[in-house]
C-alpha cells in the first residue's frame, strides 16, 4: 500500500497543456507524471501520431480521446493505477505491435486485442489472473512479459497464443516449476524465472533449443535434471551451489554458462567440453585453476572468474585459444602463468586488485583493454608495440615509476589512469596519444606540466590531484572539450592574471591548496571545490551556472546576510558549503531553496580531529549531507546521508538526528542502543510527517565518553582503522542480498534482474522513500566498541566511495595521511581517480590526533619538489605536436 497521502491524487500534478497535443511536427506523444483526462481530438494528427506513452500520471481509467488516435503501433501506459479498461478499447488500434501495462492493478485481462500485437507486457499486476491472460485471444503474440504478478502455479491448459510466442518473462513470481506443456511451446526462444521458488529444474522435454534460459536467483542446491538442458545460454546466479554443477556440462548445446555468486569452493578443474565458448563463474570461493580446467578451455572466448580467492594457474593454455575477454580482478593470484602468452586474440585483460610484482612479456595485438592496477608491479615489459587497438589502460596504485615505451606505438588510446604510482615526470609515451579523452594521474609525485600536453585537443577529464604542482598552466584553454579538471591536495597558491579555462568545463576542484583569493570567471561551470584554502573573499556572481559550491575551512570574512544575498541570485544552484570559516554563525536561517551547509548545523569537535570532503563528482546534482556535532566533552555524533532522487530526505535527516540525539547525555550507556535506534525512525516518522517525495542511505557513528556505537541504514558504511586491523562496523544493504531480498518480497516489494526495488530503487534499506511503500525502513541494529591505544581511525563514507575503493585500501590511505582532513581528502580524490561516478562524501576522525589538530583543523604540509628535467620533445618516435595557443578563449573579470 502506497503511504504518502498525494499517492493516488492527480491533482497535485502539473497539466498538460492542449497545446502539447496540437503540436504540427511531433509523431509520438511522450508524458510523464503530469495530469492528463483528456487527450484532444487533433484530426491533422491523428494518423501521423504512431507512439503514445502516458506513465506516471495516477490514471485510475483511460484519457478521454486516446481512442481517436487509430494510426499507433505502441501504446505505454504503464505506472497508473489502471484496474480495467473499455471492452473494445484495445480494438480501436488496429495497427498496435507493443502494450506496455506494467505497474497497474489490473486484476483480469479478458479483452479483445488487435491481431497485429507482438508484444504484451503486464508485468507488477500482483493478484492478475493467470487464466485471463492464457485464454487471450492474440494470434500473432511473440513476447509476454508477467513478472512480479505473485504467481505460485500457472494453468494447466496450454495458452491460446502457444503457436506464436517466442519469449517468455516470469520473474519475480513464486514458481516451484514450469509446466511440462511448455514442451508445446514450439516456438520458444527465451525464457526467464529470475527470483522465483526453484529448488530443483526438472529440464521440460523442448524440441528445439532454447537461446537463453534464465534460472537466476533461486534455491537450487545441485543439478539433478534427468535430461540435459537445451539452451544456448543458460543462467545460474544466485543459487546455492557449493561445488560446480558438473551435469550440466553433459548438455551439447550450452554456449554461455554463467554461475556467478554460487559460494563454489576449492580447487576448479573440470574438463570444459568445447561446446562453451561463455563461462561466469565471478563472486564464488575458487581458489585454484587445476590443469583440466585451464588446458581444456579449448573454444572459450569470454572467461570471468573474477572476485574469488584464486592464488595460483595451471601454465597449461592450450594454443590458438579464442579467448578475447579474461577477467581475473580481485583476487590472490602472485604470478601469471607464460603460457598466457597463447591467448593471441585476447582484447580484454582485467587482472588488477591482486599480488603481481611482475608480469611475464606479453604480446596481445588484439588487446583493446588492459587493466593492472591495485598490484605491487614496479616495471611493466616493454613488449606492447603489437597492441596498437589498446583504447584504455589503468596501471593505476602500482609501484611504476615510468610506462614502457613500446607503448607510444599505441595510437588509439583515449583513456589512462596511472594515479597511485612515483611517477615524476609525465611517461613519455603518453604523448602519442593524440585521441586521448580521459587522463587520471592522482597520487604520484608530479609537479609540472610540459608543453606538450597541448596536443590533447580531445581531453575531457584531467585529474592532477594529491602531487606536488604549485601553479597551473597557463595553456588550459587549449583543451577546448574539457570538462572535469581536479588540481585537488596541491600547492597552488595563486591563479595567474592572464589564466583562462575552456568554456566546456563543467567541474573545476581546486581544494586543498595555498590559495588566498579566487577571482576567475568561469560561467559554464556546475561544480567548484574551494575547500582547505586561505581565500577571504568569493563572489559568487563569477560562476552563475553552479549547481554545487564548497568553500570550507577558509578564512572568509563576508558577512553572512550579504553572501546570502548573493548566492541567492544563483538559479541553478542547489547546494553550498561553507562551513569552519570566520562567518561562522548560529542564528537560524530563513528557508533556502538549496542545502546549505554552514556552522549553524554543525560544531567543532575538540577530541578528534575530524576531516570532511566532499564533490558532486560527474554527477548532475549533489545529494549527500552529512553532520558531526560535539553535545558536550564526552558525546560528539558523526553522521553521512546519501540522498537518491533528491536532497530533501538527506538535508533533513541530518538536522532531524543531530537534535534527537541531544537526548544521549543525560542516559545511561545500556539505554543507548536503544535511543540510537529509535531515533531513526523518529527521523523517518519525520520525513513522511513532511511529505518528502525522495529517500537518502544512512550512516551514523555516536561516541559517548569512550564508547563508540555505530548505525547503517542503506548501502554507506563505517569503517574502524586501528594500527594493524580494519573492521567493518555497518553492512551494506543491497537488494540481491539473499537476507534482504526475502525480507522486501516479505513486505510485497518486487526486486527486478537489475538488484532495483519495484524497478526503481537499489538500495534495500532507506529513510524516506514513501512512494516505494512499506518495507524500506527497518529500525537498524546498532552495534558498539570500546576505544583502546591500538585506535587510529574511523571511515564513514557513501557508496560513492565504496563502490571503488575496498576497506583495506581505505585503511591504508588513512594510516598514511597527515591528518584527519588530509584522509578525507585524499579518500575523495581517489574515489573519483578511480572513476566512481556518484557523489563522493567521506568524513575521517582521527581518534589521537597530534597537537593542534584536534577537531576541524588542517595543515598543507605538502612537500615542494624540485623541478624536474623534461626531455619529452627531442624524441621524434613520439609523433608529438606542440599547440598553439587559441584565441576566442574566456577572459578574466
Amino acid at each position: 500500500m502506497l503511504c504518502n497521502r498525494y499517492s493516488e491524487d492527480s491533482e497535485f500534478l502539473e497539466p498538460v497543456e492542449d497545446s502539447y497535443f496540437l503540436a504540427s511536427d511531433t509523431t509520438s506523444f511522450d508524458i510523464n507524471a503530469k495530469r492528463v483526462q483528456t487527450v484532444p481530438n487533433c484530426p491533422e494528427g491523428v494518423s501521423r501520431i504512431l507512439r503514445i506513452k502516458i506513465s506516471a500520471c495516477r490514471l485510475k481509467s483511460v484519457p478521454d480521446g486516446l481512442e481517436k488516435y487509430f494510426n499507433i503501433t505502441s501504446l505505454d501506459i504503464s505506472d497508473n493505477f489502471l484496474c480495467q479498461f473499455p471492452k473494445s478499447f484495445f480494438t480501436s488500434f488496429p495497427n498496435l505491435q507493443t502494450l506496455y501495462l506494467h505497474s497497474n492493478r489490473v486484476l483480469a485481462f479478458n479483452y479483445m486485442l488487435p491481431a497485429t500485437l507482438s508484444l504484451l507486457d503486464l508485468s507488477h499486476n500482483p493478484g492478475i489472473n493467470a487464466e485471463s491472460i492464457w485464454e487471450c485471444p492474440i494470434p500473432n503474440l511473440e513476447t509476454i512479459r508477467i513478472t512480479h504478478c505473485c504467481f505460485h502455479e500457472l494453468p494447466s491448459v496450454l495458452p491460446v497464443w502457444k503457436d506464436t510466442i517466442k519469449n517468455i518473462s516470469l520473474d519475480g513470481n513464486y514458481l516451484t516449476s514450469i509446466p511440462h506443456y511448455f514442451a508445446q511451446l514450439i516456438q520458444l526462444k527465451d525464457i526467464s524465472l529470475f527470483g522465483n521458488k526453484m529448488e530443483s529444474f526438472e529440464m521440460v522435454s523442448f524440441p528445439q533449443s532454447l537461446r537463453n534460459m534464465n534460472i537466476f536467483f533461486n534455491y537450487i542446491k545441485e543439478w539433478n535434471a534427468s535430461e540435459p538442458i537445451k539452451a544456448m545460454s543458460v543462467n545460474l546466479n544466485h543459487n546455492l551451489f557449493r561445488s560446480f554443477p558438473v551435469k550440466i556440462l553433459d548438455s551439447i548445446e550450452i554456449r554461455a554458462l554463467t554461475l556467478s555468486h554460487c559460494q563454489i569452493k576449492g580447487e576448479l578443474n573440470i574438463v570444459l567440453p568445447k561446446n562453451i565458448s561463455n563461462l561466469d563463474l565471478s563472486y564464488n570461493e575458487i581458489e585454484n585453476l587445476g590443469d583440466q580446467f585451464v588446458s581444456s578451455m579449448t573454444n572459450i572466448s569470454c572467461l570471468n572468474l573474477s572476485n574469488n580467492l584464486i592464488s595460483s594457474i595451471s601454465d597449461s593454455f592450450p594454443e590458438k585459444i579464442p579467448m578475447t575477454q579474461l577477467l581475473l580482478n580481485n583476487n590472490l593470484i602472485g604470478s601469471l602463468p607464460v603460457s598466457m602468452n597463447n591467448l593471441k586474440y585476447l582484447e580484454i585483460l582485467n587482472i588488477s586488485h591482486n599480488s603481481l610484482v611482475t608480469l611475464p612479456s606479453f604480446s596481445f595485438s588484439n588487446l583493446r583493454i588492459f587493466n593492472t592496477s591495485f598490484n605491487c608491479i614496479v616495471e611493466l615489459p616493454d613488449t606492447l608495440s603489437s597492441s596498437q587497438y589498446l583504447t584504455e589502460i589503468n596501471v593505476a596504485f602500482n609501484q611504476l615509476k615510468t610506462l614502457p615505451r613500446s607503448l607510444s606505438q599505441c595510437r588509439k588510446v583515449i583513456e589512462v589512469n596511472i594515479s597511485g604510482n612515483q611517477f615524476i615526470v609525465f611517461p613519455r609515451c603518453l604523448f602519442s596519444f593524440s585521441q586521448l579523452k580521459m587522463l587520471y594521474a592522482s597520487g604520484n609525485r608530479l609537479s609540472s606540466i610540459p608543453s606538450s600536453f597541448g596536443s590533447f585537443f580531445f581531453l575531457q577529464t584531467l585529474d592532477l590531484s594529491n602531487n606536488h604542482f604549485t601553479e597551473l598552466p597557463l595553456f588550459l584553454h587549449q583543451f577546448t572539450s574539457l570538462k572535469y579538471l581536479i588540481f585537488s591536495h596541491n600547492l597552488i597558491s595563486c591563479i595567474p592574471n592572464d589564466f583562462q579555462l575552456p568554456l566546456s568545463l563543467l567541474l573545476f576542484d581546486l581544494s586543498y591548496n595555498k590559495l588566498t583569493s579566487f577571482n576567475l570567471s568561469i560561467p559554464s561551470i556546475f561544480s567548484l571545490s574551494l575547500d582547505c584554502n586561505a581565500i577571504t573573499e568569493f563572489n559568487p556572481s563569477l560562476v552563475p551556472s553552479s549547481k554545487f559550491i564548497s568553500l570550507n575551512s577558509n578564512f572568509l570574512t563576508t558577512p553572512v546576510p550579504s553572501l546570502l544575498e548573493q548566492i541567492m541570485q544563483l538559479p541553478s544552484l542547489m547546494s553550498f558549503e561553507i562551513i569552519n570559516n570566520p562567518i561562522g554563525f548560529t542564528s537560524e536561517l530563513p528557508p533556502l531553496p538549496f542545502h546549505f551547509f554552514n556552522d549553524s548545523s554543525i560544531s567543532a569537535i575538540q577530541s578528534f580531529g575530524v576531516g570532511y570532503s566532499g564533490t558532486m563528482g560527474t554527477r548532475p546534482t549533489m545529494e549527500d549531507a552529512v553532520t558531526f556535532h560535539q553535545y558536550d566533552e564526552n558525546h560528539s555524533l558523526y553522521a553521512l546521508f546519501d540522498g537518491h532522487h533528491g536532497e530533501k530526505s538527506a538535508t533533513l535527516s541530518a538536522l532531524c538526528l543531530q537534535k534527537e540525539l541531544s537526548k544521549v547525555v543525560s542516559v545511561e550507556h545500556h539505554s543507548v542502543p536503544t535511543l540510537f535506534s529509535d531515533s531513526f525512525e523518529v527521523v523517518n516518522n519525520r520525513l513522511r510527517s513532511l511529505n518528502v517525495t525522495d529517500g537518502c542511505t544512512a550512516v551514523a557513528l555516536l561516541v559517548k565518553e569512550n564508547t563508540c556505537y555505530s548505525v547503517g541504514v542503506g548501502d554507506s558504511r563505517i569503517v574502524r582503522v586501528t594500527k594493524y586491523s580494519v573492521e567493518r562496523l555497518t553492512q551494506d544493504s543491497k537488494p540481491t542480498n539473499r537476507l534482504e531480498y526475502e525480507r522486501l518480497r516479505g513486505a510485497g516489494l518486487t526486486v527486478n534482474a537489475e538488484g532495483r526495488i519495484n524497478r526503481k530503487l537499489a538500495v534495500a534499506r532507506s529513510l524516506g522513500d514513501f512512494w516505494c511503500g512499506e518495507g524500506l525502513f527497518v529500525k537498524p541494529d546498532v552495534s558498539s566498541f570500546t576505544l583502546t591505544d591500538e585506535d587510529d581511525s574511523i571511515i564513514i563514507a557513501c557508496d560513492g566511495v565504496w563502490d571503488v575503493i575496498d576497506d583495506e585500501f581505505a585503511a591504508k590511505v588513512v594510516r598514511e595521511s597527515q591528518s584527519a582532513q588530509d584522509a578525507a581528502t585524499t579518500l575523495r580524490n581517489f574515489a573519483f581517480a578511480l572513476s566512481s561516478n556518484d557523489n563522493i562524501s567521506v568524513i575521517v576522525i582521527k581518534i589521537n590526533p597530534i597537537e593542534g589538530q584536534q577537531g576541524l583543523q588542517y595543515y598543507n604540509t605538502i612537500e615542494i619538489l624540485q623541478q624536474p628535467i623534461e626531455e619529452l620533445d627531442v624524441d621524434a618516435d613520439l609523433g608529438v605536436t606542440i599547440a598553439s595557443p587559441r584565441s576566442n578563449v574566456r577572459k578574466r573579470r
